[in-house]
């Protein structure tokens, strides 16, 4: 049954769809070198399939990062979270906090019963107290902890730059 209470848009805002950061000629000739030394080890064992996974993760990050995104209009309803037009019901989310990637503010939210299983909303110079008011009737706020794959990830990332600023 439909809820007869009608939908308001409490905040809305423009953004870009994910965050966004230009990658240099340098991080792909690492990222392909790399690659191609694990394919020739790949080669070797007859692994033909996991070789062309790698090439394809390549390839798929290779686009994302030469195409910049679109802005994209996000809002907070009285039903949930509207992106592009999509509502995400407050039902099923669960909790929400805040990160930052490169130079973006992101609000991260869970959704662990529908897809995907996290959302992340870029907020550019947006008021966060009134984002976080709101957010806060509907959701908890909280981060949760970093899990073991997400410190390893951290550590790869800090011991083996594949770009040199």
């Amino acid at each position: 049954m439909p809820d007869p209470v009608q939908e308001q848009e409490l905040f809305k805002w423009s953004a870009p769809e994910r965050p966004y950061k230009p990658v240099s000629n340098q991080f792909f000739t690492t990222a392909i070198a790399i690659v191609v030394l694990i394919s020739i080890v790949l080669a070797l064992s007859g692994e033909w399939m996991l070789i062309t996974v790698l090439t394809s993760f390549v390839f798929a990050y290779y686009v994302w990062s030469m195409i910049p995104p679109d802005e994209i209009e996000y809002s907070l309803t009285s039903k949930g979270i509207r992106i592009s037009g999509v509502l995400y019901a407050w039902n099923l989310l669960t909790r929400f906090w805040y990160e930052n990637k490169w130079e973006y503010k992101l609000l991260v939210i869970d959704s662990p019963t529908s897809a995907p299983k996290r959302l992340y909303l870029v907020l550019s110079n947006q008021d966060f107290d009134a984002i976080g008011d709101i957010m806060a009737k509907y959701l908890l706020f909280e981060k949760p902890e970093a899990t073991a794959v997400d410190r390893m990830s951290s550590w790869l990332m800090n011991k083996f730059p594949l770009e040199v600023s």
